[in-house]
């Protein structure tokens, strides 16, 4: 993440696409517990979030989407509870992108009416090669009514507007040292940024 949030880097249309794509392979590729919420992975997300409404390319809108939708898919506890200490403009637009994901995902589940595939946000799954779908919400020998699968959709609203903000200050603290466990996301994308760089120019 840490090429994402290099100051120094001001990457061009077609750098962003790369990078976002490299992510979401990236993203594939990880573990449940390799995804954590420390506060250089809050600052890539909070950037990723912008690009989101990259007003001069559809390509980079799309892609920064398809990245939030896999990180969320990946880890959804950890997402969300990073996404509750960002800012809430943050929120809300990270918010209804995946609600609207849910939804559409329930539609093209061919669900009968009345009728949804169980919970999404109590197993998650990896994203899959192709960006919004095949859907995260699986279908399962368990079925639940609307009314239940919006309650589900209500609460997690809920908990990220009442989990307590870190402080400005904790998203823009260094990290200490280099040591972590789970996958090394700064040595990943700085090798590929620089690739991407390139490519950019």
């Amino acid at each position: 993440m840490r090429f994402i949030v290099d100051q120094t880097q001001t990457p061009n249309l077609k750098v962003k696409v790369a990078i976002l794509r490299y992510v979401q392979a990236l993203s594939q590729l990880m573990d449940p517990a390799d995804f954590s919420n420390s506060s250089e992975t809050r600052l890539a997300v909070s950037r990723i979030i912008t690009w989101t409404t990259e007003p001069k390319s559809s390509d980079v809108r799309k892609a920064a989407q398809v990245v939030l939708i896999c990180l969320f898919e990946l880890n959804t506890p950890e997402f969300t509870m990073l996404l509750g200490a960002l800012p809430k403009t943050f929120q809300d637009g990270t918010t209804r992108l995946l609600h609207n994901h849910l939804r559409s995902s329930m539609v093209s589940s061919g669900s009968p009416a009345g009728r949804t595939p169980p919970r999404p946000l109590t197993s998650p799954t990896n994203c899959s090669p192709g960006g919004l779908s095949p859907s995260l919400l699986d279908l399962d020998s368990e079925i639940l009514n609307a009314e239940e699968i919006f309650s589900s959709l209500r609460g997690v609203t809920e908990a990220i507007q009442n989990f307590s903000f870190r402080s400005q200050e904790e998203l823009t603290e260094p990290r200490r040292d280099g040591k972590g466990g789970g996958w090394d996301w700064s040595q990943n994308l700085m090798v590929f940024g620089g690739a991407a760089q390139t490519l950019g120019q």
